[in-house]
C-alpha cells in the first residue's frame, strides 16, 4: 500500500523509523540528481563520523562535484535530529559556515517536526517542513521552500557553479520511491495518535488519515 499521506510520513518520525528513512531517502535523492545533472558533474554520498555519543554514530549527506576537476560545488543535507538538537546542532551549524565560506552551494531538507529550525534574520513562514537553498555568492540569504504536513513535498532548484542551469529535485518523486523500496507501508505502525509539534487540527487530521490505513 502507498503512504497514506500526501507528503511526509509522521509516524516515520514518531515510531524510531527515521535512521532507516534518512539513509534511503539521500540514496533516492543521490539517484534523482545523477539522472538531471549535466554530464560533467556527479553526486556522491559521504558519511561523516559523529565526535559525540548518539543514536546514529555516522551521518549520510551528498555532494556535488565538478568533473573533471572533481572540485565541490554543492553539498545536500538531509537533517537529522543531531543536527537540530544539542549537542550535535553546534558542529553542524560550523560545519554549515565552513561550506559557505568557501564557496560550496547548500541544501538542506528537514523533514522532521521536532527540534530547531535553522536561525534566519527574518521569521520563516509557516510550514511544518522545509527546505533551504544557500548559494554560495548569496550566502546572506537563502531560498526557503516551506509545506504543511497535508501537502507534496515542492520540487527544489539544486544550485551548480556560477552560470550553469541549476538542476530540479522533485523531492515528492524521492519520498515515494523512498517509502516503496523501504516498504514502510509494512514497516510503520499507524495506530494511536502521534505526540509530535502539530497543531491540533493538524494532529487530528494526521491520526484520521493514519486510522484509514489500519496498520
Amino acid at each position: 500500500m502507498p503512504n497514506p499521506f500526501p507528503g511526509m510520513d509522521p509516524y516515520i518520525e514518531a515510531r524510531g523509523r527515521w535512521p532507516d528513512f534518512h539513509h534511503e531517502f539521500i540514496s533516492q535523492c543521490r539517484a534523482e540528481l545523477n539522472a538531471g545533472l549535466p554530464s560533467d558533474y556527479v553526486a556522491t554520498i559521504n558519511e561523516r563520523l559523529q565526535t559525540i555519543e548518539l543514536a546514529e554514530p555516522t551521518e549520510g549527506y551528498i555532494e556535488i562535484y565538478h568533473l573533471p576537476e572533481y572540485r565541490l560545488v554543492t553539498g545536500v543535507e538531509v537533517l537529522s535530529p543531531s543536527n537540530k538538537t544539542l549537542p550535535g546542532r553546534l558542529p553542524y551549524l560550523a560545519k554549515r559556515r565552513d561550506l559557505l565560506h568557501h564557496g560550496v552551494n547548500l541544501v538542506e531538507i528537514d523533514l522532521l517536526l521536532e527540534g530547531d529550525r535553522l536561525s534566519m534574520l527574518v521569521p520563516l513562514p509557516a510550514g511544518d517542513y522545509y527546505a533551504f537553498v544557500t548559494r554560495a555568492e548569496t550566502y546572506d540569504r537563502c531560498d526557503v521552500y516551506p509545506w504543511s504536513v497535508r501537502q507534496a513535498l515542492p520540487t527544489i532548484r539544486v544550485p551548480l557553479r556560477p552560470g550553469d542551469t541549476e538542476v530540479s529535485l522533485d523531492l515528492a518523486d524521492v519520498l515515494v520511491k523512498t517509502y516503496e523500496v523501504g516498504r514502510y507501508d509494512r514497516l510503520v505502525r499507524h495506530q494511536q495518535p502521534v505526540e509530535l509539534p502539530l497543531s491540533p487540527p493538524d494532529a487530528a487530521w494526521v491520526t484520521e488519515r493514519a486510522s484509514s490505513r489500519g496498520t
